[in-house]
């Protein structure tokens, strides 16, 4: 008798497909969660750390849009096609590999505007 039937190598490769994606969750969690809580203890202490960034800079909205172009520049390199326009003028043809440091920025950016959402209902109670 033939052990190698179809439903048998749909097991094993269904089986072997979980396992290596499981494998693969289980060695990121950890630092996902590590950069998402330092981003949002991050975005929670910028209203502290605000009021010394004030003698630098004498407008608000001079800060407003620094974090804004960061926020930009990390969502156009972790989230771009090659066709897609950076500040409506730049077509960039290059494409920027997914490393680990750029998943890290990301879930860090995650994190630090997830911390500016929950400090605005703060601020407005």
């Amino acid at each position: 008798m033939n052990i190698e039937t179809k439903f048998f190598r749909f097991f094993n490769n269904f089986f072997y497909s979980t396992n290596t994606k499981f494998v693969g969750f289980q060695n990121k969690f950890g630092i996902t969660i590590f950069f998402l809580f330092i981003g949002f203890l991050s975005g929670n202490l910028f209203g502290t750390i605000l009021n010394g960034i004030r003698y630098y800079i004498n407008w608000d909205g001079f800060i407003g849009i620094i974090l804004l172009f960061l926020i930009e520049s990390i969502n156009f390199i972790f989230y771009h096609n090659k066709n897609r326009k950076f500040f409506f003028f730049f077509r960039s043809s290059f494409k920027i590999p997914k490393s680990n440091l750029l998943r890290s920025l990301n879930f860090f950016k995650i994190g630090f505007m997830f911390g500016l959402f929950i400090d605005a209902f703060k601020v407005g109670s």
